[in-house]
């Protein structure tokens, strides 16, 4: 029934009331629910007009939202985004990018992330290695996974 939450918030929108990150966020799930990933990209936009900070869970949930969608290029510029804005990812929102690059098949960037977690202060886990290694296999680049 992701419709119907969002003709709830149209006609929230519709009476000026004051949203807050919390419904911004609720607003991305149910977004991703209904495989309306540009409504998710445009609600992080939104939460910046009402003058809201995103937080990491806006960006992770936008993030999956257009994994699912297979527009791994929209899931890296909300995390470059993401970080433009002071946000440190943490391991969960680092997976969901390394997520989006593996069902694009985009075993570069992924690979790419899994290092940038490993070079920082987290450590991958079993999500970030086998969705590493996914999308080397998708991309046909399997020798890629085994170095």
């Amino acid at each position: 029934q992701w419709q119907v939450a969002l003709m709830v918030w149209e006609a929230f929108e519709r009476q000026r009331l004051p949203p807050n990150i919390v419904h911004i966020n609720t607003m991305i799930n149910i977004c991703d629910i209904g495989a309306q990933w540009e409504r998710a990209i445009a609600m992080v936009a939104g939460a910046r007009r009402a003058q809201l900070q995103p937080d990491l869970q806006t960006y992770t949930s936008a993030i999956t939202a257009t994994s699912r969608a297979l527009h791994w290029g929209a899931a890296l510029a909300l995390l470059a985004d993401s970080e433009a804005s002071g946000i440190k990812p943490d391991l969960v929102l680092h997976n969901a990018s390394i997520s989006a690059c593996e069902k694009g098949e985009q075993w570069e960037f992924a690979l790419d992330l899994l290092e940038r977690i490993e070079a920082g202060k987290q450590k991958p886990d079993t999500i970030s290695y086998n969705a590493a290694i996914s999308a080397c296999e998708k991309a046909h680049a399997w020798q890629k996974a085994i170095h």
